[in-house]
């Protein structure tokens, strides 16, 4: 019976641990992404701003040259 109860034991505790990972995992925020650069990279364009536009790409030295 110590066995049976053992192994119940852990199998609960296994499951709550996977419920707790999977919950906050769900609940971490996210990083924004490249969005934001991207959309100030193409308003700093739309306005001929190619300066600001250059800053913000890969490689600024290579956009400014071009």
């Amino acid at each position: 019976m110590v066995t049976l109860l053992s192994s119940v034991t852990r199998t609960a505790a296994l499951m709550t641990t996977a419920a707790m990972v999977v919950t906050i995992g769900a609940c971490t925020p996210r990083p924004n992404g490249p969005e934001p650069v991207v959309e100030e990279f193409f308003a700093a364009l739309a306005t001929g701003d190619t300066a600001t536009a250059a800053e913000l790409a890969d490689q600024p030295e290579e956009a400014r040259a071009a």
